[in-house]
């Protein structure tokens, strides 16, 4: 028999073993200093790990209003062109070069906002084909399982690698769809 005991850490979950008589150790993957305390669950001992449920989102796609994006575009074409037109046609007419430069960049502009506007809705008409066809997005939000000390039931955000039980206060860490039992409650973690 081995004088160790296997424990996880509070902060990162990393696996340890340490000797029997230690009271405190630096853990060996992120050197935050943990205190080892005996805990007892419901029945005497903690459990390993119990078994988290993924709480997903799904988000279905929504095809995109090429329709409003094309008649949005028309219009801002037809406005700009509308301008460039009396613009190019003030400028002929006023006989100032400035005026006859004014002109013609309005129009210029008109015509490549109009002509960039259309490159732009056939990139996201193929994107939106693209995104169609890959079906609706899952997105982990968070576990939903029962504490390994206490068997409350919990929910943890899935961005946290771990978080103390709000009915026991010991510290729980998230792995591969289990809630860890860690035999350090959060306040006595140095960090």
């Amino acid at each position: 028999m081995s004088n160790l005991k296997a424990a996880l850490c509070p902060s990162c979950g990393g696996k340890l073993e340490l000797p029997n008589d230690v009271k405190t150790a630096r853990c060996t993957y992120c050197g935050v200093m943990v205190t080892i305390q005996g805990v007892t669950g419901h029945d005497g001992h903690v459990r390993d790990y119990t078994v988290a449920t993924k709480l997903e989102r799904v988000r279905e796609h929504k095809p995109f209003d090429v329709g409003g994006f094309k008649e949005r575009i028309n219009q801002l074409a037809g406005s700009l062109a509308v301008f460039g037109f009396l613009a190019l046609f003030i400028s002929f007419y006023s006989g100032s070069v400035f005026g006859k430069a004014f002109g013609i960049a309005l129009f210029a502009a008109s015509l490549f906002v109009y002509i960039n506007h259309k490159r732009n809705l056939k990139k996201i008409i193929e994107s939106d084909k693209i995104m169609s066809q890959k079906g609706p997005s899952v997105t982990l939000v968070g576990y939903k399982g029962a504490c390994p000390y206490c068997d409350t039931s919990i929910v943890l955000n899935a961005n946290v690698k771990g978080d103390n039980c709000p009915a026991c206060a010991k510290r729980i860490v998230v792995r591969e769809s289990k809630f860890y039992s860690v035999d350090t409650p959060v306040a006595n973690v140095n960090r």
